[in-house]
């Protein structure tokens, strides 16, 4: 389950199989119960997480870019999560996330991956990649 889902996200895209399957080994497993938080907005978050079981909902806060209007009004978009659904890609971009607060609608379970780990697994191949990239081509 999980190296299919790592497999189909795009932050694993250049990831080999063997990366893919130590990321899944390395995965760990929280149990939430309902009303519970995932995450929380203005807290540092510093996991992605894939969901294997339950439902979440992340509350956004969108503009509705109104023409001509100085300050857009905002509104709140809910965004949910279930079975198979990713949580925490900017975790994996930038480092560390506390844009949106993540809350569980029915007992879920979750595996995480920590951005450490993430980057740990990735480095050998962001240094081969870097070194490709160094080596000037014949002219």
């Amino acid at each position: 389950f999980l190296c299919d889902m790592l497999s189909a996200n795009i932050l694993f895209q250049l990831f080999t199989r063997k990366m893919i399957e130590k990321a899944a080994a390395l995965m760990y497993c929280i149990n939430i119960g309902k009303g519970k938080p995932l995450t929380r907005q203005g807290k540092i978050n510093k996991a992605f997480f894939v969901v294997e079981k339950g439902l979440l909902v992340e509350q956004l806060e969108v503009d509705d870019n109104i023409e001509n209007e100085p300050v857009s009004p905002r509104s709140v978009k809910d965004e949910y999560y279930h079975r198979g659904s990713a949580i925490g890609g900017k975790v994996l971009l930038y480092g560390s996330d506390a844009s949106s607060t993540v809350q569980v609608v029915h007992a879920c379970q979750v595996w995480a991956l920590d951005v450490d780990t993430y980057f740990q697994i990735k480095k050998p191949q962001t240094k081969k990649l870097r070194m490709l990239q160094s080596i000037k081509p014949l002219s």
